[in-house]
C-alpha cells in the first residue's frame, strides 16, 4: 500500500495552524505569570507587612558623586539628619539629644547661624552672628516668652518679655537700665534712668 504524500499547499496550512496555537500558548502562559503576580503581590499587602531597611548610616550622593544628605546615628544613639552643599559642608542640621530635639542652620565656614531648638527650659529660637555669639533671641517657656537683642560683646541691650504683664527694658554698653516701659494691673508705667540707675524721669 502506497502512503500519500501531503500535497504542499496541506503542509503550509498546518504550519501556519501550528504556529497560531503555539502564539495562544505563549499568550496564555504569560497572563497567568501576571495573574500569579499579582495576587502574590496582592497577598503581600494584605498581610500588612512593610519592607523595613536597618542601617546606622544612609549616604545620599548627587550624580558627581559629592555627599548631600547623610541621615546617622551617633555612638551615643542620638540620630541626626544632614544637607550638605555642593561643597560637602553641612549647612542644616536636624538632631535630637536627651536635652531635646534642634534644627540649625550653618554658614559655609562651619558656624550656626540660627538655631531653633527645645530643652528643658522651653523652645527658644536664636540669631547669630559670624563669632557665634547669639545676637537676637525669641524663647518661650512655661511662665513667660520674651525676644531679647544683644550686641557684639553679648551684653543685652533690649529686653521685651511678657510673664504676667509686659515690659520693655533698654540697657546701655554695661547692661545698666536706661530705660523701662511697663504694663500691670495699676496701669502703665515709663521710667528713665542714668547710668547710676537712678531715675530721671518716671511715670
Amino acid at each position: 500500500m502506497l502512503t500519500q504524500v501531503p500535497h504542499e499547499a496541506d503542509v503550509l496550512a498546518r504550519l501556519d495552524r501550528l504556529e497560531r496555537q503555539n502564539r495562544r500558548l505563549k499568550l496564555g502562559g504569560l497572563a497567568l505569570l501576571l495573574g500569579l503576580g499579582v495576587v502574590v503581590l496582592a497577598g503581600g499587602q494584605g498581610e500588612g507587612k512593610p519592607k523595613t531597611v536597618e542601617a546606622e548610616r544612609f549616604i545620599l550622593r548627587d550624580e558627581f558623586g559629592r555627599q548631600r544628605a547623610a541621615l546617622t546615628v551617633s555612638k551615643g544613639g542620638d540620630p541626626a539628619l544632614y544637607l550638605l552643599d555642593t561643597d560637602e559642608q553641612a549647612r542644616v542640621a536636624l538632631g535630637l539629644s536627651k536635652d531635646g530635639p534642634g534644627l540649625y542652620f550653618t554658614d559655609p565656614g562651619g558656624k550656626h547661624r540660627a538655631v531653633l531648638a527645645r530643652n528643658n527650659d522651653g523652645i527658644g529660637f536664636d540669631l547669630l552672628d559670624e563669632n557665634g555669639k547669639s545676637r537676637a533671641a525669641f524663647h518661650v517657656n512655661d511662665k513667660a516668652s520674651g525676644f531679647i537683642i544683644k550686641d557684639a560683646g553679648g551684653g543685652l541691650r533690649v529686653e521685651l518679655v511678657v510673664e504676667e504683664y509686659p515690659h520693655l527694658r533698654l540697657s546701655d554698653t554695661a547692661g545698666t537700665a536706661r530705660a523701662q516701659l511697663r504694663v500691670d494691673k495699676a496701669g502703665g508705667g515709663l521710667r528713665v534712668l542714668d547710668a547710676k540707675g537712678k531715675v530721671v524721669f518716671g511715670k
